[in-house]
């Protein structure tokens, strides 16, 4: 896994606003962590999902296989 680091410097004096131009360098980036954030959680909910039927399936199985 790679993880990229983002790297810059703003240069000014005291109150020459570099504050809010980092900030607004930095609102795409947040953008894109907020979306593949939604997009874990999503996924992660599915899975949990589908384990959960798997595993009932398997319950059921044992059970029918108990009876035989």
């Amino acid at each position: 896994m790679v993880c990229p680091n983002l790297w810059g410097l703003n240069v000014g004096r005291p109150s020459a606003f570099k504050s809010p131009l980092a900030e607004e360098g930095k609102s795409p980036l947040e953008k894109l962590e907020i979306k593949a954030k939604e997009t874990f959680e999503a996924e992660l909910q599915e899975y949990e999902v589908q384990s959960t039927l798997l595993e009932l399936g398997r319950d059921e199985a044992k059970k029918l296989h108990a009876v035989w």
